[in-house]
């Protein structure tokens, strides 16, 4: 009878440390998923307004910069903050729809997210190539402001909801942005420099192909900010822009990003070295073959393959290699055993030296539909959970000394000081790169990873209840 007891007790023991453990990973998740809604409601009231017009759907990566709210909002690469805001919203449909939630604004802003590439594709009238009209041929700049000279075209109402100027820097917790008057200029614009480059390029596929992966083949409707019903097939519109952005890169020659007077682009014009991942891409998400004789050739594949070497690329174009391969599934080893896939293997190599490893593993188990022993989920959850609930941000070095509002203020940990953590440096992650970039950040990177292991993972339902609209 005693023994029966004890293994009653004990069984009830590991009952209940059962049902503590499971309620404390159920609250865990569910205040992951009250962060990415609290980042979706910063982001859409502070650092996006979704529209048709010039400025409208691109993204500020800082705002407060230098903590201060006058020339407080700065955009940095655009296109590529755009690309990770178009796959947001492209996951983000997909979770809400198959969690029987409604997807009107998601959709809405995805189509205006859409509309201002095809705005920033139909550039050719821009300086410096002044020409008669523009067309929509895949060639495409990283912004529509001129920052210096219109800044009237870039409107900064619908971003500072509920804030007035009394709302400054140190009134507010860190992460919460506060009030700006105008947004950043650095200067006389280059528009040179503001031309495509294939870092653009690449993220933009990334956003393309999860649009492609997550909506459906057919036209959905929703209503436009003037109420008026849209309907709009997402996965065919994917299919035509990626189509002519890859035939444009085709056309330049072979695989060299030219502007529309025939000039290599100033930056990362060179796309020989991923020609063979972009070829494949383009075939899987339209059908057709961007295959020509570099492409396939030895040295293409042999380049492609050098790019997944640890430290081989720099840390920055480490982020090209590692997008590449998370679409393309095409890292392979040759044994004596015949072709090994190893591409999970290395993407864990080639992106763990910058904590990296993590986003591109997730999006490569979702794009293709598989599992790879390299991904690891505690790791995944510790940077979901590290992420301040505020908003990532960056206000100084010291975070011991730094207070403000009545707190420690400098920076948060876990690698949340960068405005996209997923393309920082270890140390430029934690705020200690030589010139670190202070003030608010959109917080795209959180955004992007939580719905990724939402989709893969699928730890509690998605539900939309705690955003405020």
């Amino acid at each position: 009878m005693l023994k029966l007891n004890i293994k009653i007790v004990l069984s009830l023991c590991f009952l209940t440390i059962g049902i503590l453990g499971w309620s404390q990973e159920s609250k865990s998740a569910q205040n992951h998923l009250d962060k990415y809604w609290n980042y979706r409601t910063r982001l859409i009231n502070y650092f996006v307004k979704p529209g048709p017009h010039i400025g409208e759907s691109e993204l500020a990566y800082v705002r407060n910069v230098y903590r201060r709210s006058e020339k407080g909002f700065t955009v940095g690469d655009q296109t590529i903050d755009l690309a990770w805001y178009i796959g947001i919203l492209a996951t983000e449909y997909r979770l809400l729809s198959d969690n029987n939630q409604n997807t009107d604004n998601t959709l809405k802003e995805l189509n205006y997210a859409l509309m201002a590439f095809d705005r920033l594709d139909r550039c050719e009238t821009y300086p410096p190539w002044n020409k008669a009209k523009d067309t929509l041929d895949g060639f495409f700049h990283r912004y529509d402001l001129d920052l210096e000279y219109h800044p009237e075209h870039f409107s900064i109402i619908g971003r500072n909801k509920d804030l007035t100027s009394k709302d400054t820097w140190g009134t507010r917790e860190p992460g919460v942005p506060t009030f700006i008057s105008r947004y950043d200029s650095d200067g006389n614009p280059n528009p040179y420099a503001a031309s495509e480059s294939q870092d653009q390029l690449v993220h933009l596929l990334m956003g393309y192909s999860l649009v492609y992966k997550c909506l459906p083949d057919s036209e959905l409707s929703f209503y436009d900010n003037h109420l008026q019903k849209q309907k709009v097939n997402f996965s065919k519109k994917a299919k035509l822009t990626v189509n002519r952005m890859i035939s444009y890169l085709l056309a330049g020659p072979d695989w060299i990003i030219k502007d529309p007077n025939g000039d290599n682009v100033e930056r990362g014009a060179n796309a020989l070295m991923y020609a063979y991942p972009l070829a494949a891409i383009g075939k899987r998400i339209t059908g057709k073959s961007y295959d020509n004789t570099w492409s396939q050739s030895f040295w293409a594949k042999k380049l492609w393959g050098l790019s997944r070497i640890p430290n081989w690329v720099n840390d920055y174009n480490s982020t090209m290699a590692l997008t590449l391969a998370a679409l393309t599934d095409t890292w392979w080893d040759i044994t004596p055993l015949g072709k090994i896939n190893g591409t999970g293997f290395y993407i864990d190599k080639c992106g763990s030296p910058w904590n990296r490893e993590t986003f591109y593993l997730l999006l490569f188990q979702f794009i293709n539909d598989k599992q790879t022993s390299s991904y690891d989920k505690e790791k995944v959850l510790h940077q979901i959970d590290s992420a301040p609930f505020n908003g990532p941000y960056y206000w100084s070095q010291d975070s011991l000394k730094f207070k403000c509002c009545g707190m420690q203020a400098g920076k948060p940990l876990g690698g949340w000081a960068y405005p996209n953590k997923f393309r920082g440096t270890k140390k430029e992650q934690e705020g200690l790169g030589k010139y670190p970039t202070t003030g608010n950040f959109s917080g795209i990177d959180y955004m992007l990873l939580y719905n990724l292991y939402q989709l893969v993972e699928h730890p509690i339902p998605y539900k939309k209840s705690s955003i405020k609209d």
